[in-house]
């Protein structure tokens, strides 16, 4: 990657260069290197498609990633908000960036405004409020069938079944429910069912099985009917088996702790 720094050395040289030009009286003005179409395309324009080349594979990911998250279970809608935030600030950046350069509007003080502001703003975030930043596990893989053991099965209709296991009969509030057990109810074996787990939800069993049950929890928590009831109670319902394994996975999920969410949503 060093050759990325060759518009640099370029300049460094040619500044060189310019100067002894000077001083030996062989040239009496100042060159822009900027008024040199090569230099100016590779050192202003190059970087601008770079950018723009990056926001878009950014933005590609960040969609992927949104329709992703909607066939997993929960993935806290705050998260997706920062990262299209990032993404939006970003693009911004970058047009203005472009309108200045290739267009020559005065417009770089706002950009340097922009900057400033943005990069104060993330330091301040960082330093009251570290957890912002903490984006819950989830694991990113094309949802591709490979090759395996288990062609003999179908696996629309094991997805099928296993899908209403979990979101009609919630089967995930059974305490200590074990890979094998949900094999039993499905038919098949504890392989291939973790082998569809893993294909086509991106994650391993418990972080499946647990998933299901932060949000179950969550809309608990929304519920006026379900008010009367502790945290502790809501959780132990919807198939946690104690406290510290809750507090634990429900901060892995949502990237804060029962207390914190809880006083987010109280007006």
């Amino acid at each position: 990657m060093s050759w990325l720094f060759a518009p640099a050395i370029a300049q460094i040289l040619f500044s060189m260069g310019l100067t002894i030009l000077v001083r030996i009286n062989k040239i009496d003005r100042t060159i822009s290197l900027l008024e040199i179409k090569p230099y100016f395309f590779i050192t202003e324009v190059v970087p601008i498609l770079g950018m723009f080349a990056g926001v878009f594979l950014f933005g590609k990911r960040l969609y992927s990633l949104s329709q992703q998250v909607k066939s997993l279970s929960n993935f806290p809608t705050l998260h997706l908000v920062k990262l299209y935030s990032l993404f939006f600030f970003f693009l911004l950046i970058t047009m203005l960036w472009a309108a200045g350069v290739l267009w020559e509007l005065p417009i770089f003080e706002y950009v340097e405004v922009q900057l400033v502001v943005f990069l104060f703003l993330l330091g301040y975030i960082g330093y009251f409020k570290p957890n912002f930043f903490e984006v819950p596990k989830i694991l990113f893989r094309e949802n591709k069938k490979p090759i395996s053991a288990f062609s003999n099965y179908n696996d629309e209709k094991a997805l099928e079944h296993l899908n209403k296991l979990f979101k009609e009969d919630a089967l995930y509030t059974r305490p200590k429910l074990s890979l094998k057990e949900l094999s039993t109810e499905l038919k098949l074996p504890t392989r291939y069912v973790s082998y569809l787990i893993n294909t086509y939800h991106s994650t391993n069993f418990h972080e499946f099985v647990n998933s299901y049950r932060v949000r179950e929890v969550i809309q608990k928590l929304k519920k006026e009917e379900e008010q009367h009831k502790t945290i502790l109670a809501l959780a132990l319902e919807s198939g946690f088996s104690s406290k510290s394994s809750f507090n634990q996975v429900f901060k892995t999920h949502t990237g804060k702790s029962p207390s914190q969410y809880l006083s987010l949503k109280k007006p």
